[in-house]
């Protein structure tokens, strides 16, 4: 049997935002994407756990994401389709 009242929402975790002493962090990741902990902790003055953790709240906290962008030309896809919504 289902409770009465409001659905409640998820919690989710709060936002982190970028501090002054991230700024190595983004930095490293635009030079290389595929950075590995040891050149994020290089970049950032921190100790490779400290940089993975950072890079896990941010991740976490939706301040930080990973989006690709491939030519679909290299995997023999030779058609697109674009879908609007409204």
């Amino acid at each position: 049997m289902r409770p009465k009242g409001p659905a409640i929402a998820p919690a989710r975790p709060a936002q982190q935002a970028l501090t002054p002493a991230d700024a190595g962090l983004p930095a490293a990741l635009r030079r290389d994407g595929r950075a590995g902990l040891t050149d994020l902790a290089a970049a950032t003055g921190w100790s490779s756990a400290t940089a993975a953790r950072r890079l896990a709240d941010l991740r976490a906290g939706g301040a930080l994401f990973f989006d690709i962008d491939l030519d679909a030309t290299l995997l023999g896809v030779t058609t697109q389709a674009m879908l609007w919504m409204a």
